[in-house]
């Protein structure tokens, strides 16, 4: 452990008891240090949701870019992807990088990431909330007729008492997210 000390990752996938480093040897170091992640089909189909209802391609709509399309039939109101919600303090999506001239100067750049294309927030809020779930970012829809909506989930996993609390609160006590959209 001395030896992996300055290597996080190689840090995580040590078991901090030498103990328990034949059980490790055995497993696997990623099956050791998260032994719930192969599930039954019994718990998918209780616990888990459906992530494959879409796919990114190319649209055929002249200049209209990527776009998500259902790989299946889906119903008006049917969930076409649930959306787990990082929160980001506004902030930390700034982008400050320097440029070394060849003449010895050095300029200094302030923006925004693009990550902050693909958040939701209000504009005078320190709290962004990123959607992170497979091709979500590439659901679009027609302004006059739109063929999907946004709500927030219904499932057992989503956090609705955080609704009520401050932003402050969510960014500074809360390190895994607990708010999931549903398109």
């Amino acid at each position: 452990r001395q030896l992996a000390a300055h290597n996080g990752r190689l840090l995580a996938a040590l078991p901090s008891d030498v103990n328990d480093v034949p059980k490790a040897v055995e497993l696997g170091t990623a099956m050791f240090s998260v032994p719930n992640v192969v599930r039954t089909p019994e718990w998918l189909e209780k616990n888990g949701q459906c992530i494959d209802n879409i796919r990114p391609d190319q649209s055929t709509i002249e200049q209209a870019g990527r776009g998500a399309f259902a790989t299946r039939p889906l119903r008006m109101g049917d969930v076409i992807a649930p959306a787990p919600l990082l929160h980001i303090r506004r902030d930390d999506t700034l982008n400050v990088h320097e440029d070394y001239n060849d003449d010895g100067t050095v300029e200094t750049f302030h923006g925004y990431q693009l990550l902050l294309n693909y958040c939701f927030s209000h504009p005078r809020s320190s709290l962004l909330l990123y959607p992170y779930s497979p091709v979500v970012n590439y659901i679009n829809h027609d302004g006059k007729d739109p063929n999907a909506f946004i709500r927030w989930s219904g499932r057992k996993y989503h956090k609705s008492e955080w609704l009520d609390r401050t932003v402050e609160d969510i960014i500074d006590n809360e390190a895994h997210p607990g708010l999931i959209l549903e398109f």
